[in-house]
Parts: structure tokens; sequence; C-alpha cells
């Protein structure tokens, strides 16, 4: 856990120097660039959080554009 936890740190380092330092490219590149999010809930859903869920259209929330 303690070397999980100074790769993470180490990361974070890293990513906050280049931003920093204004490398953008080089900030960007440490992410992925495709992530599935997609979660192995139930398709049902889940009761603890009834908005996910495999069948869910779109948004569900309402949405301003006053920000």
């Amino acid at each position: 856990m303690a070397d999980e936890m100074a790769d993470t740190r180490d990361i974070v380092q890293e990513l906050l120097r280049r931003i920093a330092e204004g490398d953008h490219d080089g900030a960007a590149g440490m992410f992925a660039e495709q992530i599935d999010w997609r979660l192995s809930w139930p398709a049902e859903g889940h009761p603890e959080v009834p908005w996910i869920g495999h069948d869910r259209p779109g948004p569900r929330w309402p949405t301003t554009s006053a920000c």
C-alpha cells in the first residue's frame, strides 16, 4: 500500500509540475485516451443510487446554462 501511495504521489507531483511549467501537451499525455466508465451494476439498477443502470437514457438532472 505504501508503494501505491508513493506511486500516486509521484504521478500527481509530475502532473502538477507539467501544469506549472506550462507543458499542457505533457500534462494531457498523462491521461488515458479512452476510458470505459461502465460499472458492473445490476441491469435493474441499484436501490441506493436509482439514477444508474444500463438502460438509463441520457441526463435526468435539470440543467441550466447559467454558470
